[in-house]
C-alpha cells in the first residue's frame, strides 16, 4: 500500500449538504465522493499515510479489512490518476 500521500495544493474539498466534491483548480476536474470516499479523503488529508487511514477506517466501519484495504487502494489510484493526490 502507498505510504505517504499529499493532497495537491490545487485541490479544493467541499461538502455541499451531504454531497462531497473535489475540484482540481489546475485542470478543472470535478470528482464526486460518496460518504465513505469523503471520509477516506478527510483521513488522507489529515493523516497522509494509507496504513493510518486504513486503521482508522477499520475502527469506524464494520467491514472486512481486505475489503476496506482494496477500496482504499482503488480510491487512491483514482485520485492519483486525476491529479488530486501526490505520492511523496
Amino acid at each position: 500500500m502507498i505510504d505517504n500521500l499529499g493532497v495537491s495544493k490545487e485541490v479544493i474539498f467541499q461538502d455541499l449538504e451531504g454531497e462531497a466534491v473535489l475540484l482540481n483548480l489546475q485542470n478543472g476536474i470535478l470528482f464526486s465522493l460518496n460518504p465513505v470516499a469523503a471520509r477516506m479523503w478527510e483521513l488522507l488529508s489529515e493523516l497522509g499515510q494509507a496504513e493510518k487511514v486504513l486503521n482508522q477506517l477499520l475502527q469506524e466501519y464494520d467491514a472486512p479489512e481486505e475489503q476496506l484495504r482494496q477500496d482504499l487502494v482503488d480510491f487512491i489510484e483514482k485520485l492519483k490518476s486525476k491529479g488530486l493526490v501526490e505520492i511523496q
